[in-house]
């Protein structure tokens, strides 16, 4: 399952210590897990004519190493329907700090998720689960389990957030 093209994107991933959000998609997408459709604009001809491809409305997300909540920056724009929000979605993400570009991405619905995982150098594998989106500082619906997952499980040493039932 880890193919040259997985290995790739982590490998450069160490430059910045994450993956940048369209390669993570990519990541899930090489794994086998459904994504929306989307592409990663670094220039406004690219986002515009996505859009049209796929139709409007779209949703679109700032891509930047240097900005880990998107939402702090207004990073994050649903519903965009016309090509003018486009343009000022793109406009607006242009001028954020590490600026390298913007996905632009079909409008779904259903369950936000948000997952991570690193080798730690003090424990180990450690895996992140929760509820994606605002909602996983909003609501604290996440999970962290330590250790790397197997037949067994993970070791005990786990750390839950006091997240609603809907976590």
């Amino acid at each position: 399952m880890l193919n040259q093209e997985i290995q790739t994107i982590l490998e450069n991933a160490g430059k910045t210590g994450w993956v940048v959000e369209p390669e993570a998609k990519k990541l899930l997408s090489l794994a086998g897990l459904n994504v929306p459709r989307f592409t990663w604009a670094t220039g406004w001809d690219q986002a515009l004519q996505f859009a049209h491809a796929i139709g409007y409305p779209v949703a679109v997300k700032v891509v930047s190493p240097d900005i880990l909540h998107k939402s702090d920056v207004r990073g994050v724009m649903v519903g965009i329907d016309t090509d003018e929000k486009l343009s000022a979605a793109f406009h607006h993400f242009s001028t954020l700090r590490g600026f390298a570009g913007m996905v632009v991405e079909e409008m779904v619905s259903g369950v936000e998720l948000i997952i991570g995982a690193k080798v730690d150098y003090q424990f180990g594998p450690v895996i992140l689960l929760g509820i994606g989106g605002t909602g996983v500082e909003i609501l604290r619906g996440y999970v962290f389990k330590n250790g790397a997952p197997g037949p067994k499980g993970s070791r005990n040493n786990d750390k839950k957030s006091q997240s609603p039932p809907a976590a």
